[in-house]
């Protein structure tokens, strides 16, 4: 038979274990929540970066390098469409796969501006998008880069350089022709131009 002190000592052993057992799941609770926090608390430019640097050295892919506090935002196709009927932003509409939407990204990069909304679409959701705004090309749509400024485009250029779409890297000749074209376009949507011409841009 078990005395009452016996009992005792079971009792107050098994209150110490039910405690111990607390402790490590609510423990596991924590740190489990603090990982999903870290992750959910990744920015979009780190998010962006990572989409389009994780295809470098992949099929010849182009090159990206992208600052890491970059002002590229990830956007929904409502804000988009939202953006161009009454807002105010510089929109990178394009595919991380994409060469062209590649070779766009590294010169965006460098841009002067407090954001960049971005979103990925295939050719066909781009085409079907622009031609409501009355954009329209005879070439396939890769990319596009449009400038609004209170519900007006004030600029777009489609693919790389007269729409071309290319599945190298552009020489130097066109990256300082798009460079001069998007300073255009940033000084239209911010009314403050940006020397991008410099190595080292912004």
């Amino acid at each position: 038979m078990i005395n009452k002190n016996n009992k005792k000592i079971i009792v107050f052993i098994s209150i110490i274990i039910i405690l111990i057992v607390l402790l490590i799941i609510g423990f596991l609770i924590f740190n489990n929540k603090d990982v999903q926090n870290e992750s959910d608390d990744i920015s979009d430019s780190k998010r962006i970066k990572e989409e389009y640097e994780g295809l470098n050295n992949i099929d010849d892919n182009i090159i990206v390098n992208l600052k890491d506090n970059n002002v590229f935002m990830y956007s929904s196709k409502n804000k988009i469409i939202k953006t161009l009927n009454s807002g105010t932003d510089l929109i990178f509409i394009g595919k991380n796969n994409d060469q062209n939407s590649r070779n766009i990204i590294n010169i965006l990069n460098y841009l002067n501006l407090n954001r960049i909304l971005y979103i990925s679409m295939d050719s066909k959701e781009i085409k079907e998008l622009l031609n409501e705004y009355n954009i329209e090309s005879d070439n396939e749509i890769k990319c596009v880069v449009i400038g609004v400024n209170n519900g007006q485009i004030v600029g777009y250029n489609i693919n790389t350089i007269d729409e071309k779409n290319t599945n190298e890297k552009l020489d130097n000749e066109s990256i300082n022709t798009l460079k001069l074209k998007f300073d255009e376009i940033v000084s239209e949507v911010s009314g403050d131009a940006c020397d991008i011409e410099k190595t080292d841009g912004c």
